[in-house]
């Protein structure tokens, strides 16, 4: 029973850890621009599987931290993964971004993007010298995050059909407006308990 119960605690960090599996088979794909295949008559290419990736990955996240506080098994460590690992598995995001969708709402999420890390690594140096921080990053980070992963894979979505692509640049774009008022809900929130 104690070895179930010390395994148990591991499961978190690992589900967590799985993003970077993720990571890797999108970047795999991305370098790979030219990978397809036929599946039942229709072509799957790169962004298709980059798509599916980035949802699964995703999922990775919104499962290890309600996992771990219910089973009891929340750590300074596992917050520390979570909050790197989702900078890290953004990145190939902001890429599709940067080369389908550049305009002002992109420049203005990447620069909260490295708000965001470098109060991070502000966060986690403190809490690995015994100073208590607030939480970060809080519920509106959560959100944001997921808008930025919504909107990726929109336009992984819309990359290939491209009669469609002003309908779904549209919608990408209002989801990365509002992943940047969530951003920006977050780093006020975080400041304002400070």
């Amino acid at each position: 029973m104690n070895n179930a119960s010390s395994f148990k605690r591991h499961i978190p960090n690992a589900i967590t850890c799985s993003r970077l599996l993720f990571f890797g088979g999108i970047i795999w794909l991305l370098m790979n621009d030219n990978f397809q295949f036929v599946l039942k008559g229709h072509i799957v290419t790169n962004l298709h599987l980059v798509l599916v990736l980035y949802f699964f990955g995703a999922m990775t996240d919104v499962i290890d931290g309600p996992l771990a506080r219910r089973w009891h098994v929340a750590s300074d460590l596992g917050d520390a993964l979570d909050h790197t690992i989702d900078r890290i598995f953004i990145l190939p995001g902001l890429y599709i971004l940067l080369h389908y969708l550049f305009g002002i709402p992109l420049i203005v999420a990447l620069i909260l993007e490295v708000v965001t890390i470098i109060i991070g690594l502000s966060v986690a140096w403190k809490r690995r010298k015994g100073i208590r921080t607030n939480q970060f990053p809080n519920r509106f980070g959560k959100n944001s995050y997921i808008f930025s992963i919504v909107t990726v894979c929109i336009v992984c979505l819309a990359v290939k059909w491209q009669l469609y692509w002003h309908s779904f640049a549209y919608v990408a774009n209002g989801a990365l407006c509002a992943a940047i008022v969530l951003r920006i809900a977050s780093l006020i929130k975080y400041f304002r308990k400070t």
